[in-house]
C-alpha cells in the first residue's frame, strides 16, 4: 500500500541495502582492487539513483500529499536529513564521473566529501526519520 511511512521504511531499507556496497567499494580500493572498486561504485550509483528518482516520481506526480502527516518535528528531522542527502545526491553522479576518467585526485576529494555526506544521510535517514504516523 502506498503510504508516506510505508514510503520511508522503504527508503531506509534501500540506505541500508546500499551501505555495504559503499563499504565493500571502500574496501576493494584500500586492497589495490580498482576494478572493483570502480564496480561496486557503479552499482551503488545506479542502486541509489533509482531509489533517488523512484522517491521522486513518488512526491512529485503520484502523491504530493505523500508526507503530509509530518509533523513540525518530522519536518525539521527530514531537513537535516535534506542537509546531507542532496549534497550527497550532488556528489554522487561527479564521483562516479571523476572515477571514470581517471581523475584521482578529484575523485578522492569528491569521495572524502561524498562519505561524510553520506554518513550524515545514512544515520538521519536510517534513526531519526518518523518509522511511521505519530
Amino acid at each position: 500500500m502506498l503510504s508516506g511511512p510505508n514510503v520511508i521504511l522503504v527508503l531506509k531499507i534501500a540506505v541500508a541495502a546500499v551501505t555495504p556496497i559503499l563499504i565493500a567499494a571502500l574496501i576493494a580500493i584500500a586492497l589495490g582492487k580498482r576494478r572493483l572498486h570502480g564496480r561496486l561504485n557503479i552499482v551503488f550509483f545506479v542502486l541509489t539513483l533509482g531509489a533517488v528518482l523512484g522517491l521522486e516520481v513518488m512526491i512529485r506526480f503520484v502523491d504530493p500529499n505523500l508526507f503530509d502527516y509530518f509533523t513540525d518535528d518530522d519536518r525539521r528531522m527530514m531537513a537535516w536529513h535534506l542537509s546531507f542527502s542532496i549534497p550527497s545526491a550532488i556528489l554522487l553522479p561527479l564521483m562516479l564521473i571523476s572515477g571514470l576518467t581517471h581523475r584521482r585526485r578529484l575523485h578522492i576529494l569528491l569521495g572524502s566529501l561524498f562519505l561524510v555526506c553520506w554518513a550524515g544521510t545514512f544515520v538521519t535517514g536510517i534513526f531519526f526519520l518518523p518509522n511511521g504516523p505519530r
